[in-house]
C-alpha cells in the first residue's frame, strides 16, 4: 500500500483535529480522488491519537461529511485497471465551508440532503459537526445517530 499523503499534509491534518470539528472552523488540506470515475475525498483533519480516522467532505453519489479510514482509502482499488486512489498534488488548501457551499450549489437541489431519523434535513455548512458514531464503510455512510448536531 502506498502512502496517500505526504508527511507535511499528515502533520497539518493532525494539527487540525480538535473537539470542534465544524466546517466553518476547518481548512481542506488535501484532496484524494478516483482517477477513473466518481469519488473525491476532501481531507480536513486526522485523529492524532495514532488512529487512521480522517474527518472529510466526501463527494460520491451524494455530498457527505464525516469520518473515513485513511487505511481504507489507501488500500482501495478502482476499476477498470485495479489502480489506487490518487492525491491531487496541485490542490490548494481552502476553507471547508466555502468548498462545501460550492459543491452543494453544483447539485440540482442547491444543498446536500441528509437522512436522519427517516426524514430529510436541509443542512448549512456551519451546522455540520463531527459525530464519532457515524462512519464510512466502503462507499456507504452508515449513521448510528443523526449526523447533524446543532
Amino acid at each position: 500500500m502506498k502512502n496517500l499523503l505526504t508527511k507535511a499534509e499528515t502533520e497539518k491534518l493532525k494539527r487540525a483535529w480538535s473537539s470542534d470539528l465544524t466546517l466553518a472552523n476547518l481548512t481542506v488540506h488535501a484532496k484524494v480522488f478516483n482517477p477513473y470515475g466518481m469519488g473525491t475525498w476532501y481531507l480536513l483533519a486526522l485523529n492524532p491519537d495514532g488512529g487512521d480516522e480522517l474527518f472529510a467532505v466526501v463527494d460520491l453519489m451524494f455530498l457527505e461529511v464525516g469520518s473515513v479510514s485513511l487505511h481504507e482509502l489507501a488500500s482501495l482499488r478502482v476499476a477498470p485497471f485495479n489502480m489506487p486512489l490518487e492525491r491531487d498534488r496541485y490542490f490548494e488548501p481552502r476553507r471547508a465551508d466555502e468548498l462545501y457551499r460550492e459543491l452543494s450549489a453544483s447539485r440540482s437541489s442547491g444543498t446536500a440532503n441528509y437522512a436522519a431519523g427517516g426524514r430529510i434535513n436541509r443542512v448549512e455548512p456551519s451546522g455540520i459537526t463531527f459525530n464519532p458514531n457515524q462512519v464510512f464503510v466502503g462507499y456507504a455512510k452508515v449513521p448510528a445517530t443523526p449526523s447533524i448536531i446543532e
